[in-house]
């Protein structure tokens, strides 16, 4: 934990990134704990991901949140990943240890409480069906794992698992033109999650191309886009009759996690939740 009587800062590593809410949300955190603390965010190509890492340690950041498109390549260059991240690949977390930069990865674990609280969906014996193979879908796979789903399926454009390696449960792969030349009423599955940016402001005209027989009564459907609050993906999704939930409940809960990662303290959950509902209105 480090030291809170000093201003400690904290940020955010993407591209782009200054959509982003969680500078609103870990600030008012920080804030409402009394804890002396910035959080900012960094836009980071790429190309500069290697130089952004050695910055965390040569400006001494207290820890950064990692997101779209950093999660999986920046898993090697870090000191040590752990607990879901070790599993998965996927880094959303980091935190510095003196001079070591430990990764995690609270998304997983953040969707699954969300999904659960807000929803009342327990994973346990259910189906699933992930949309995209990147970081995210690969963290939600290993915790949708531990949870005890009971079969999933991961939907990519080229239908490889290669972003997937250390995935504890089998899982079914298949593209989206696979999918599409499925017949009605399958195949069918209890969850389908967005884990692709499409339909991410400012282009919310876009979603993945799915059957519309996919959704329908007893599905939950999910994206983890929180803006806007209901993506093209989850209006068609509700339009069939599927129960839905957009992407601010998981934004607060793995932030949660990331702040508790970072302090050693209990996150006001919902100081952060209240720090960014008004703004992801849309």
């Amino acid at each position: 934990m480090e030291n809170m009587d000093a201003m400690s800062l904290y940020g955010v590593f993407g591209h782009p990134v200054m959509h982003s809410l969680s500078p609103y949300m870990q600030n008012a955190a920080f804030a409402a704990l009394g804890i002396k603390a910035v959080y900012m965010a960094f836009d980071v190509a790429p190309d500069d991901l290697g130089a952004a890492v050695a910055a965390i340690k040569a400006l001494g950041l207290a820890g950064v949140n990692i997101t779209i498109p950093h999660k999986l390549a920046i898993a090697p260059l870090l000191d040590e990943v752990a607990g879901d991240a070790a599993i998965s690949g996927s880094v959303n977390t980091i935190v510095r240890r003196g001079a070591r930069l430990i990764g995690y990865s609270t998304d997983g674990e953040g969707f699954v409480r969300a999904l659960r609280e807000e929803t009342g969906f327990d994973p346990r014996g259910k189906t699933a069906c992930l949309l995209g193979s990147g970081g995210a879908a690969a963290s939600l796979a290993v915790s949708l794992t531990a949870a005890d789903i009971d079969a999933l399926t991961v939907v990519t454009r080229q239908g490889r698992l290669d972003r997937f390696p250390h995935l504890q449960k089998p899982a079914v792969v298949m593209t989206y033109e696979q999918l599409a030349s499925c017949p009605a009423p399958g195949p069918t599955w209890d969850i389908i999650v967005n884990c692709t940016p499409l339909g991410m402001w400012p282009l919310v005209d876009a979603m993945p191309p799915l059957p519309a027989h996919v959704f329908g009564p007893g599905v939950v459907a999910a994206d983890l886009i929180y803006k806007p609050r209901k993506t093209k993906f989850l209006l068609r999704a509700e339009a069939a009759g599927a129960a839905i939930m957009g992407g601010l409940p998981m934004l607060v809960r793995q932030g949660a996690g990331s702040f508790e990662l970072w302090t050693g303290k209990k996150a006001p959950l919902d100081v952060m939740r209240r720090a960014v509902e008004a703004l992801s209105q849309g």
